[in-house]
């Protein structure tokens, strides 16, 4: 019948919108503004005046005007007449007297109708709690009785207004069961009884528990409700900011003071993990549990988190307003404010006031988006309009007044919402409002959520059974429960739940079991027992099965470089047992340091040439192909090494004014360049480009040049010589030239041999220095001039009782004298102050060679002679010369002719070595470098400098390989090389290059003919 009466209603107001009365007059204008900002609310359109109507603000409504206003309904009937002074509609009785036509005639014409402009309004009509406090029975005593939250009361916004002012329901929230009039005051945050107040008298003394392990700060006291998020009644928590500490904690295998005594780790226990998913410290039991001392990754102490799959879901989350419970404290309870939450009425859609929101009524059940919309004069699927498309739909029987109904009891199909039922069904029990699909499975052992499973919301832990009944249960028989369990522990760890002595607090005893279960059988019972010495000693437990074992010493060993005692003696690495261990005795000098090997030196003869110290010197230098007499030096193809030395490579050399001659290792002597006086040995006199053997040697040891002439020493010690003999140089006065070699008899130890211009010395391995040949210049030594015969005075060179070196020039002879420290000294003609004495004269006697200061060299370690000069190389590898400076063989740039001392020369400081013949010198350094300076005519200083006089040495560059040994001529240059090739630079013109011809050769030329 309403919902007839409404069509009807609207037909009449359609068709009689066109005058107000029944005068005829066109009602005034709405007297509201046009124009304008945007409107907010209603009152924004209103005109003031009753009879236009009300103006409604709907922006983006169908008619709406451009501040968004909708044109108003005039208020009255077509058959009634509109008061503005009275703000009535009268109605015409003559004419209608039920203008509204709902049956009822109005009061003015004797009828009971006291608003027969409302056709919704009339005596006996339903009573509906519309929001609007809309009065459909005109008694002002009646409001409706909807009652969401089936607590019994009527929802205050239940009104009706009425002469003596307006009468409302007093449930302050039909949303909440828990709220309304007479209800005690419960500690949850509303208003339980409706007096305004909440949480009056029930707030409880606690402490703030940041960690939410469920223990709480004793420094930060506060007053909460029992079982609020972060909050405890206990203060016993010594480290608020991990739960894993705190006084009710047993101790863990974490290195932390776990139960707040100030000691760590004493007697660790066991204890039940629980399975943390989503990683935010909160576990569940739901996903898995462990028992374990040492905390496992993925998992937590705590079982509290009700959403294991959410990390924004645990106890220590902020509750959000969302419509979910964030906090885990079993609600929807954000607080929109005070005794407001997000989620009132429990349909499982947070209030529109919420940023995610959508509830436009949060305290009436029925209303939410996408809600059925019923005839109850509300919005309730929140699309802005009431009662649109309303229809007859299922109510279920509510019993309990719960909201949720039975689903198998009778169903009343009507638009009006019927006391006593609901719109949502699933009820299980619809005897016990505590039970339906809205309500939290507590820990209860029953279903109150109607999903079939049981306890489910609460946190559940592991119990555990103990079968020996020492109070420590057994890991592998978990039981989930969210109360304890009769019989069960929640104290896990027993590793033999069948020995009460067998749990971790048992005392380990040698019986081959796990007593203290820590996973280690038989530790720490008692001491050991050893025997033996060094790698001998073996250690037994006094405890082994559970039997006292016999102690047997290892067996000796040899003793190696180990750093251990292998032969059991008590001493560790003995010597020299075990440095003979680190190879060879025979090859190698070893030594054991600490137990590591090293080879410190080879017996000669040998080389540690892989530089492996396990073979120690495992090359024989005096036979080896590939390391002979060195490590690294092999001998060519064909050859052999004999004594550490390759057969046909050449092994000494020395210059003469055209030629050159070289001892290869075999002992034979291979000369080339010029033969005019027979100085090759080859039994002619012609010239040789390529070199040649001289003839009859047997076994050579080194040859020294002469001008004209050569001399050998040979391995017996004895002197053979050869070539120009007009002044008997090479030999007694029988013969000139001697175109072979021919032995000077009387010498038997000669250690080195050098040849003048016309004269020959001989260094004795005895030390003494023996001159024959032209001695007008005391070049010979002892009583100056005529010719001395070979091996020339018995006594010797006066002034030398003991030389090292020797080096014989033109007309002069410097050697090394060995007396205090190795002096330099010198004899023969001294024009030009060659012999660097501080005078011109001659000298016959050894005398001492000085410095500028007139301070003796005693560090000489190389001498040379040349044609008007001598150099020598001291033992800090400067050179220093005297002499003649024609040509700048001084090699200091400053053309000193006449030097009477010695004098540095420039640029060199780590020469070995110097050689020089004539007017150039060269000098061998210790990184094996060559530098020259004199004359270089014809290059044999420099070849890229052909015809310069080079004053400061300059260095040798592009030489094919590495130079070990040098020799120098008038013109030309010899070195040989590390490969123990030859290779010559300068003059040709007497084939002294050795290249096979006489023609120039610019640059470095091998010599040809050798082996």
């Amino acid at each position: 019948m309403l919902r007839m009466v409404q069509v009807l209603w609207f037909v009449m107001v359609a068709s009689g919108l066109v005058a107000c009365g029944d005068d005829g007059v066109t009602p005034p204008t709405d007297a509201g503004s046009d124009t304008g900002a945007m409107c907010t609310v209603n009152a924004d359109c209103d005109d003031g005046l009753f009879c236009t109507g009300e103006e409604v603000c709907t922006p983006g409504a169908s008619g709406a005007d451009a501040r968004g206003c909708v044109p108003p309904t005039p208020p009255c009937m077509a058959s009634q007449t509109c008061d503005e002074a009275t703000a009535r509609c009268e109605t015409v009785c003559a004419e209608v007297p039920d203008a509204d036509g709902d049956g009822r005639d109005a009061i003015s014409c004797g009828g009971d109708d006291c608003d027969d402009a409302d056709p919704n309004r009339f005596p006996g009509n339903a009573e509906i709690c519309d929001l609007d406090s809309h009065d459909e029975d005109c008694d002002p005593a009646t409001f409706g009785s909807r009652d969401s939250d089936g607590d019994g009361f009527i929802d205050a916004r239940c009104c009706n207004e009425g002469g003596s002012g307006t009468t409302c329901g007093d449930d302050c929230n039909d949303g909440r069961s828990n709220m309304h009039p007479g209800l005690a005051e419960v500690c949850d945050g509303f208003d339980n009884d409706c007096n305004g107040s909440i949480d009056e008298g029930v707030l409880i003394n606690g402490f703030r528990d940041n960690d939410h392990d469920l223990h709480g700060d004793p420094d930060s006291p506060m007053m909460a409700c029992a079982g609020t998020s972060g909050f405890s009644s206990e203060n016993d928590d010594c480290d608020d900011a991990n739960p894993r500490r705190h006084a009710a904690q047993v101790e863990i295998c974490d290195l932390e003071d776990n139960d707040c005594d100030g000691t760590v780790d004493e007697a660790p226990a066991a204890v039940t993990w629980y399975g943390d998913a989503d990683g935010d410290g909160f576990g569940s039991a739901d996903t898995s549990t462990i028992v374990s001392c040492i905390p496992p990754d993925g998992f937590s102490l705590l079982a509290t988190d009700c959403d294991d799959g959410r990390s924004g879901v645990n106890p220590a989350a902020d509750e959000q307003c969302n419509g979910r419970d964030d906090d885990c404290n079993g609600a929807a309870d954000f607080f929109i404010s005070q005794g407001d939450s997000e989620d009132d009425d429990g349909d499982g859609f947070p209030d529109a006031r919420c940023a995610t929101g959508s509830d436009c009524d949060d305290e009436d059940v029925n209303t939410h988006p996408g809600a059925i919309e019923i005839c109850d004069g509300r919005d309730n699927d929140c699309d802005g309009l009431s009662d649109d498309g309303t229809e007859s739909t299922m109510w279920f029987p509510d019993t309990d007044g719960d909201g949720y109904g039975d689903s198998a009891g009778p169903v009343v199909m009507v638009c009006e919402p019927p006391r006593g039922h609901t719109l949502r069904n699933g009820d299980c029990d619809d005897s016990n409002p505590g039970i339906n699909p809205g309500a939290q499975d507590g820990c209860d052992g029953r279903d109150e959520d109607c999903d079939s499973d049981i306890d489910e919301d609460s946190v559940r832990l592991a119990y555990y059974p103990d079968g020996d009944m020492d109070t420590y249960g057994d890991d592998s028989m978990a039981t989930l429960s969210c109360t304890p369990v009769a019989g069960l522990l929640s104290t896990p760890g027993d590793c033999l739940d069948s020995d009460g002595a067998i749990n971790p607090e048992g005392t380990e005893t040698c019986n081959g079991l796990d007593d203290d279960c820590d996973g280690t059988v038989d530790e720490g019972f008692g001491d050991t027992v050893s025997c033996g010495v060094g790698e001998c000693q073996v250690t037994v437990g006094i405890c082994a099965g559970g039997t006292m074992p016999v102690c047997t010493p290892g067996t000796p060993a040899a003793e190696t470089c180990d750093g251990l005692d292998n032969d059991c003696d008590g001493v560790v690495d003995d010597e020299p047992t075990a440095s003979d261990s680190c190879g060879d005795p025979a090859t190698t000098i070893a030594s054991c340091d600490t137990g590591s090997c090293s080879v410190v030196g080879c017996v000669p003869g040998n080389g540690d040439c892989n530089g492996l110290v396990g073979d120690g010197c495992e090359s024989d230098l005096d036979t080896s192909l590939s390391n002979c007499g060195a490590c690294g030096h092999g001998c060519r193809a064909g050859d052999s090494c004999i004594g550490g030395v390759c057969q046909g490579e050449a092994i000494n050399i020395s210059g003469g004014e055209g030629h050159t001659c070289v001892v290869t290792g075999a002992g034979s002597v291979y000369c080339w360049g010029s033969n005019s006086r027979g100085q090759l040995g080859d039994g002619s006199q012609m010239l040789r480009s390529s070199a040649v053997e001289a003839m009859g040697i047997g076994t050579a040891a080194s040859v020294g040049a002469g001008v004209i002439h050569t001399c050998a020493v040979t391995s017996t010690g004895t002197v053979e010589c050869w070539g120009d003999n007009g002044d008997v140089q090479s030999g007694p006065a029988t013969a000139n030239p001697i175109l072979v070699p021919t032995e000077i008899t009387g010498i038997s130890d000669a250690a080195q041999v050098s040849g003048g211009v016309d004269f020959t010395c001989v260094r004795r391995s005895a030390g003494p220095v023996q001159c024959w040949g032209d001695n007008r210049g005391g070049s010979v030594g002892g009583t100056t001039g005529g010719n001395i015969a070979p091996p020339g005075p018995v006594a010797g060179v006066p002034g030398i009782a003991i030389a090292s070196g020797l080096d014989c020039g033109h007309e002069h002879s410097f050697a090394q004298r060995t007396s205090v420290g190795v002096n330099a000294v010198s004899w023969g003609v001294g024009t030009d102050g060659r012999l660097g004495t501080g005078g011109t004269g001659s000298l016959s006697s050894a005398t001492l060679i000085t410095l500028a200061d007139t301070s003796p060299v005693v560090d000489t370690i190389s001498v040379s002679a040349g044609r008007l000069h001598g150099c020598l190389v001291r033992s800090g590898g400067q050179v220093w010369c005297t002499g003649g400076d024609d040509h700048g063989q001084l090699g200091d740039d400053a053309a000193l002719a006449g030097v009477l001392r010695l004098a540095p020369v420039a640029t060199i400081t780590n020469a070995v070595s110097v050689v020089g013949d004539y007017d150039h010198n060269c000098a061998l350094t210790a990184d094996a470098r060559v530098y020259c300076w004199g004359r270089n005519i014809e290059g044999q200083v420099a070849p890229d400098a052909v015809g310069v006089a080079i004053a400061t040495p300059v260095e040798v560059t592009g030489l094919p390989g590495t130079p070990v040994a040098l020799a120098t001529g008038l013109q030309h240059t010899c070195a040989i090389l590390d490969t123990r090739r030859v290779v010559c630079w300068g003059a040709n013109g007497l084939g002294q290059l050795g290249a096979g011809d006489t023609a120039p050769h610019p640059g470095f030329t091998f010599v040809t003919g050798l082996p």
